[in-house]
């Protein structure tokens, strides 16, 4: 593509927007994940054939004069003009940065070469034809002489890329057109300049007075606690150099003074260029070498190399590639990438692939714009963002990269690199399908056909075709790959298909063990029933649709251990516990139900396990953690004790479903039922005290009655009758068994003590009469509190000795005798109290208080005199009616009628009053005023008998708003 030219009217025309568009080039835009076009088309489209991948356009600057270097990292660029002068510039603001120095005082002094730290803050200056050097830091406006370094020109310089100061270089090293490979480490001050730390140090000379062209070196991973290690690599124009060693480059250069080790490769150029390729700033991964007879290129490998060992690796010489009618043409500079060499020559630029040496893309300068370019100068890249420079004496190019990876997927796959190309070929399925089967491919040529299987079974080649190669071939065992391989791949969606080949599978499963069997070979049989299982544990969700078929196939071959693992797979549990019952194989049998748990498997099955193996049956049915006891109550019935001796297990499980907390009654019934039949109670009586015990008892007491009355099981009668708070029964029957029963349930009725008396004297009573035991008798006084001896007396004989009970009278008299004096001791504070009560009733008829004629009402704040009041003892007083009106608020309805009907009353009597007085005198008055006394003494006692503020009403209401929701609003108004 030839290279369009225009002119320029001003240096920096519009070079912001360039900046914006070329700083950091955009790849090009992937597709959509939902791309419904075609497989071929989406092949095409992403393989990305008809895209450039490299694109040069032309930047808008115009050099001052004849461009001699340009140099590029970390967003800025420094320029060394033919006159003598400096430019630098940062690409994002290019106006506001840009620096110009002139350094040539002399017209024969020119820049020789320039150079900039991976930083971009520290610029070498190397000046023809005296050999001064000048120092410019990035804050500088001005740049220094470096004293120390005059009558050294300097051809190449390697930078420190761990350094990160500011103010420093770190240690870098210089080459010399002589062939003298210097240290140093420059430093700058904060206000003024500084020249080199300590002298210049020469540490190698490669000899025979050649320039070094290149030279870079990288520092060794770090391996604690060792010191670190160097990698040099320095150029001739014939000769390449690599150094390892260290803790120092002094001591590294000191194992090569005596045999320094280089590969010559001669040429008729006088230059050469030297480029590492590194990614993310890190360790370099590989070099290129531009020389007279191509590229010499490689990897390199940071291991445990010592002095004298390579770190280049896969090396290779690669000629320049150029037709007959571009021979001549001159290389003059190299950049690497990741996947190409793009050389620039002294009339075009060419991107020559690193994978297979084939020229992707081709830049022409023509002959006829020679004299707006001028002499193409070189090719730079900025590496820490990724700009690539191409310069001329008088313009400036930058080249764009897109896609690089597009077409590496494809350069690897030709060269057999397949795990390679796997890995650049992204989310695209298409052409993982293209490396595979071509993967696939290589492998059955190689007649690896297993191998070829695996990977035919990732692509999307016709499944036909493909099964018939490996039948054809007779490779049993690489179509069983296949299949399997293709049985992963397959989507979820695709079951019908899944199910297919999982058949085939089995089939070739079962025909090979045939064969193993048929061959005597026992032991790869097991090995290979085992894969079978591993097989059948992978698949089962794939082969649900088609159990039936399974089986009859499993069934056809005679395998049983297979067809049982594939039952148990798909769940069909039934199956497998009754071909182990049909074998007898009871401990199989339960051990398959152990490992499933299943409810209905145990219902099912526990019967028949009940009646033959009991002990083991039940230790799995109490295993079983979600298993209802009332679903095993048939098995248990089941269980013959007879034919099993020892404990009775259905007891045992019975017991422990209890213990663990089962409510349900007809586990409990069920216990009970067998409980009774047992030889001895003990265990009966046990169970009902524990269900005593309980907060509520679960089984049916008149069930459990019934069975222990027709079984003779009194005592745990007794228990149930006490259960069932019949305590009058519990201990009539308990007497005829044991009289210290009788009186442990005669103490039960706590709440009642008429009930416990008459149990006692009926205890007392069958004491006398039937064991005609006196003393027994006579205890009951103690361990009864309620008995008295007057209670027993009439159960004894008529005649009989008073000595027997002589104590006991004696004890209930002195009894009575306390008793009557402490009645007589109540009676007389009973007594003085009423005594006391009268005198404070006759005290109070005299008592009296003052009101001062000018004291107000406490509630409505007039006079108190001026209307009937009260006067409280607290000696809060209040109007009569101030009293009625608040207390009436807080009467019940009841009580304020009742208010209302007394003072209505008291009206009646005064006028009945005042007329009797009139008419007939004052002693046929009494009655009235008797009556009206009493009318006005209950009126008192409601509306006067707690004070308004001290008394009960005030403690009752206060939780009560001081004001009404109607007098709320009017308190505000100002």
């Amino acid at each position: 593509m030839a290279l369009p030219i225009d002119n320029f009217d001003e240096p920096f025309a519009d070079y912001e927007y360039y900046a914006q568009q070329h700083a950091a080039p955009a790849p090009a835009a992937p597709l959509a994940a939902n791309d419904t076009r075609t497989m071929l088309e989406d092949f095409t489209k992403m393989d990305g054939e008809d895209e450039p991948i490299f694109q040069l356009d032309k930047v808008p600057y115009k050099p001052a004069d004849r461009l001699k270097q340009l140099v590029a990292s970390n967003g800025v660029i420094a320029m060394a003009l033919v006159n003598g002068n400096i430019v630098r510039l940062e690409i994002e603001r290019p106006k506001e940065s840009t620096l110009n120095l002139a350094l040539g005082r002399k017209a024969d002094e020119t820049p020789h070469r320039i150079f900039l730290d991976p930083t971009g803050q520290h610029l070498l200056i190397s000046m023809l034809p005296n050999g001064d050097n000048y120092y410019l830091h990035h804050s500088w406006r001005k740049p220094f002489k470096l004293s120390k370094m005059a009558n050294v020109l300097i051809e190449s310089v390697a930078w420190d890329k761990r350094n990160t100061e500011s103010k420093s270089t770190g240690d870098i090293l210089i080459g010399s057109t002589t062939g003298v490979v210097y240290q140093s480490k420059i430093e700058a001050k904060e206000k003024l300049f500084s020249e080199c730390r300590g002298d210049l140090t020469k540490v190698y000379d490669v000899g025979e007075n050649q320039p070094i062209t290149g030279l870079e070196y990288e520092v060794f991973p770090p391996a604690p606690p060792a010191p670190d290690k160097y990698f040099v690599m320095a150029t001739t124009p014939t000769r390449i150099y690599q150094f390892v060693g260290g803790p120092t480059f002094e001591k590294m250069f000191l194992e090569y003074a005596q045999n320094a080790g280089f590969q010559e490769l001669p040429g008729n150029l006088d230059h050469s260029v030297l480029r590492f390729y590194s990614q993310f700033k890190g360790l370099a991964k590989r070099f290129a070498w531009l020389t007279g007879p191509g590229v010499f290129h490689g990897a390199l490998v940071f291991g445990s190399q010592n002095s004298g060992e390579d770190v280049m690796a896969d090396t290779d010489l690669m000629p320049y590639p150029l037709t007959r009618e571009q021979e001549g043409t001159t290389p003059v500079d190299l950049v690497v990438t990741e996947f190409h060499y793009l050389i620039l020559y002294d009339s075009m630029l060419q991107a020559v692939s690193r994978l297979n040496g084939n020229v992707v893309h081709c830049e022409k300068f023509l002959i006829r714009q020679r004299s707006q370019i001028g002499e193409i100068r070189g090719i730079v890249q900025d590496s820490a963002k990724g700009n690539i420079f191409v310069y001329g004496e008088h313009r400036i190019w930058t080249l764009t990269i897109f896609n690089e990876r597009g077409n590496v997927w494809k350069l690897l796959m030709n060269k057999q690199d397949f795990e390679g190309a796997l890995q650049y070929c992204g989310d695209n399925a298409v052409k993982k399908d293209k490396v595979w089967c071509a993967q696939a491919d290589h492998y059955y040529a190689q007649q690896n056909y297993r191998l070829a299987a695996t990977y035919y079974g990732r692509t999307a080649k016709s499944f036909e075709e493909i099964t018939l190669k490996f039948i054809r071939m007779n490779e049993r065992f690489a179509l069983q790959t296949y299949l399997l391989a293709k049985l992963g791949s397959l989507p979820e969606s695709s079951s019908t298909q899944k199910a297919i080949i999982c058949a085939w599978l089995c089939e070739i499963y079962l025909n090979e063990l045939n064969k193993l069997q048929d061959e005597n070979r026992l032991d790869r049989m097991s090995v290979l029933m085992d894969e079978f299982k591993q097989f059948l544990q992978d698949n089962v969700n794939n082969m649900k649709r088609s159990v039936p078929t399974i089986y009859k196939l499993i069934s056809s071959h005679g395998r049983m251990e297979a067809l049982l693992c594939f039952a148990e797979l798909v769940g069909d549990f039934d199956l497998v516990v009754s071909h182990h019952l049909q074998r007898n194989a009871y401990e199989q049998a339960l051990a398959v139900l152990s490992r499933h748990n299943e409810p209905k498997l145990y219902a099912k099955f526990a019967p028949e396990l009940m009646h033959h193996q009991p002990v083991l049956t039940v230790n799995a049915l109490l295993r079983a953690t979600c298993l209802d006891p009332r679903h095993v109550i048939p098995a248990l019935m089941r269980y013959d004790h007879d034919r099993h001796p020892g404990p009775n297990q259905a007891i045992r499980f019975l017991k422990q479903c209890v213990k663990q907390g089962s409510t349900d009654p007809d586990v409990h019934n069920y216990l009970i039922s067998l409980l009774v039949l047992q030889d001895d109670d003990h265990e009966l009586i046990s169970f009902l005290i524990s269900q005593e015990h309980a907060a509520q008892a679960h089984y049916d007491k008149e069930y459990a009655l019934r069975l222990c009355m027709k079984e003779g099981r009194h005592n745990a009668c007794v228990h149930i009758y006490s259960a069932m708070g019949l305590y009058e029964e519990a201990v009539e029957l308990a007497l005829t068994v044991d009289v210290e029963l009788a009186k442990e349930n005669a103490d039960k009725p706590e709440d009642d003590e008429e009930l416990r008396k008459k149990l006692w004297l009926k205890i007392a009573k069958h004491v006398v009469e039937h064991q005609k035991s006196i003393k027994q008798a006579m205890e009951f006084l103690n361990q009864c509190e309620l008995l008295k001896i007057e209670d027993i007396l009439p159960f004894f004989p008529d005649f009989n000795y008073i000595d027997d009970f002589k104590d006991a009278i004696c004890h209930s008299l002195e009894d009575y005798n306390e008793r009557i004096e402490q009645l007589k001791s109540e009676m007389d504070e009973a007594t003085a109290s009423a005594d006391h009560i009268r005198r404070d009733i006759k005290s109070l008829r005299y008592k009296y208080g003052f009101v001062s004629e000018t004291q107000k009402c406490d509630h409505c704040k007039y006079p108190v005199l001026a209307r009937p009041f009260y006067l409280f003892p607290c000696q809060h007083v209040f109007h009569a009616d101030c009293v009625r009106s608040e207390i009436m608020k807080h009467l019940s309805q009841a009580e304020q009628q009742r208010v209302t009907d007394l003072e209505q009353n008291i009206d009646k009597c005064e006028k009945r009053y005042a007329v009797q007085s009139a008419s007939a005198g004052e002693m046929d008055t009494y009655d009235v005023l008797g009556e009206l006394d009493a009318l006005k003494a209950e009126l008192d006692e409601i509306i006067a008998g707690d004070c308004l503020f001290c008394g009960s009403l005030m403690i009752s209401s206060i939780d009560q708003p001081f004001t009404t929701p109607d007098e709320e609003g009017s308190l505000w108004i100002l």
